[in-house]
């Protein structure tokens, strides 16, 4: 019984996985995460510096790394390591594309057993990897071996704080924080993930046996209206994030059966969750529809992570 039980949790988590992490939802919603002036703050936390080794464990598409290759410099070398092969395409094509396939390799494989050699790297990091694994534990020690002694392990988790507030109307915005909060409770009963992980990554990170550990909060704010953010970032954000993809209909399906799942397993009906995730559909589809609309918008997206790291003694 209980191997049938772990057998449908990963496929669930599968299923729910490769919907919700289209490449193109994690390349929108990255390019709006890393804004220029937190990519320096970012350098500072993760001690970047020319000629590193850095491995980006469950990397997605490689933003992250992207991010991190010009400050190694093309004597460093990036290992992004993932076992979802259309999320290394896409990230392939980025790559080339931004000029550092010279020095960033994408690996297929398993976080909790990467292929590298025991203390490779001067930096392992990963980005909203251990809120969405069953034992987080286990790939913060993976990460850990590959590290090099005095090197730095980092990781950019949610603490489960997210709103989409709407100034029109209050009440819709209220009822989003009630649906989000049953979503964070099911995924953690149904599919084994924490998305409030976050606060809990220093003990983690201690109980691995790292040192020196360091929590840095990140509050990322998404004013639609703010003139730092182009219309059409906004809107592949919005569409990636809120609404489902027709074209794929049978995953759409199952996804669809996976959340009402997951909804129940948080405490609240599936049709309650619809009626919800309709009233707000309604509202962003026109803005979605129309850049100019959703540039003149007073929307507020805004999510809170925290960004910890440690050293291996």
């Amino acid at each position: 019984m209980h191997s049938n039980r772990s057998d449908f949790r990963s496929l669930t988590q599968e299923i729910e996985r490769r919907v919700r992490w289209s490449p193109e939802y994690i390349e929108a919603d990255r390019k709006l995460m890393w804004r220029p002036e937190f990519v320096k703050l970012l350098y500072t936390y993760l001690d970047i510096r020319p000629k590193m080794h850095v491995a980006d464990i469950g990397s997605g598409t490689g933003f992250l790394a992207r991010i991190v290759a010009p400050g190694i410099g093309r004597m460093g070398d990036i290992i992004c390591i993932d076992h979802d092969t259309r999320l290394l395409a896409r990230g392939v094509k980025a790559t080339r594309k931004e000029r550092f396939s010279k020095n960033l390799h994408m690996v297929q494989a398993n976080a909790y057993n990467c292929p590298l050699p025991t203390s490779w790297a001067d930096l392992v990091m990963c980005q909203f990897l251990l809120s969405n694994v069953k034992h987080p534990l286990s790939i913060i020690r993976e990460m850990a071996r590959v590290t090099k002694r005095r090197g730095l392990v980092a990781a950019v988790e949610p603490v489960g704080i997210q709103i989409l507030f709407d100034p029109s109307h209050v009440r819709l915005t209220e009822l989003q924080r009630k649906s989000w909060n049953a979503y964070v409770r099911g995924y953690r009963k149904l599919l084994g993930g924490d998305i409030t992980i976050g606060l809990r990554l220093p003990h983690l990170f201690m109980e691995a046996g790292l040192s020196k550990v360091e929590l840095d909060g990140y509050l990322e704010t998404l004013l639609f209206s703010d003139p730092r953010y182009q219309g059409r970032d906004l809107a592949t954000f919005l569409r990636t994030r809120f609404f489902e993809r027709p074209s794929k209909r049978t995953k759409t399906k199952i996804a669809s059966m996976i959340k009402d799942l997951t909804y129940s397993c948080g405490g609240m009906s599936p049709n309650e969750a619809l009626r919800i995730q309709g009233k707000l559909a309604d509202r962003l589809k026109p803005l979605v529809e129309n850049t100019r609309s959703l540039k003149r918008s007073s929307f507020v997206f805004s999510v809170a992570r925290v960004i910890v790291r440690g050293r291996k003694q």
